[in-house]
């Protein structure tokens, strides 16, 4: 497994703030020890993960004044972890692939897109996103097998906590 990068799902920075998806903080804690291990954040260089961050993610920055802690760990992954620009070809055979994979269930192109540079990245996909990424996941990891990334996966944060405790 690749431990230098990954790829974070904007519901997961999300549900930072939500007690009901956020249980035992596990969300604070996976932050926390992917900025202390100093993980880059891939995202797409076209820029489309990054614009949906700033759209979603800007409005809880400026909402929230007493999460202090929880604020600084959004702001280290929105601006100061390392970005992985990965150049994402829309009409090549590994999008295809993701684009299938993901038709049935009606993936927004987001979705499409957070998995297209997980998979080119070879990182891991983390994702609460149970009607799209997590419920296509094996399909996602047939079409990255078959672009030859061994260490791609799909998990929810809950999973990725258990994983890595």
């Amino acid at each position: 497994m690749r431990d230098d990068r990954i790829t974070i799902d904007t519901n997961v920075f999300q549900h930072l703030f939500n007690p009901e998806v956020n249980t035992e903080r596990h969300i604070d804690d996976l932050l926390r020890d992917w900025m202390r291990e100093r993980r880059g954040l891939c995202r797409d260089s076209g820029g489309r993960i990054f614009q949906e961050y700033r759209h979603i993610l800007e409005p809880i920055i400026r909402s929230r004044s007493d999460d202090g802690s929880r604020l600084t760990l959004l702001r280290y992954w929105l601006a100061q972890a390392q970005a992985i620009e990965v150049d994402l070809d829309q009409g090549g055979e590994l999008m295809s692939c993701v684009k299938k994979c993901l038709r049935r269930s009606r993936a927004e192109s987001s979705d499409q897109v957070l998995a297209g540079v997980a998979i080119e990245a070879d990182s891991n996909l983390v994702s609460n996103d149970k009607g799209h990424l997590i419920k296509n996941r094996e399909k996602l990891a047939q079409c990255a097998r078959r672009h030859g990334r061994k260490n791609f996966r799909t998990e929810t944060s809950a999973e990725s906590a258990r994983r890595n405790p």
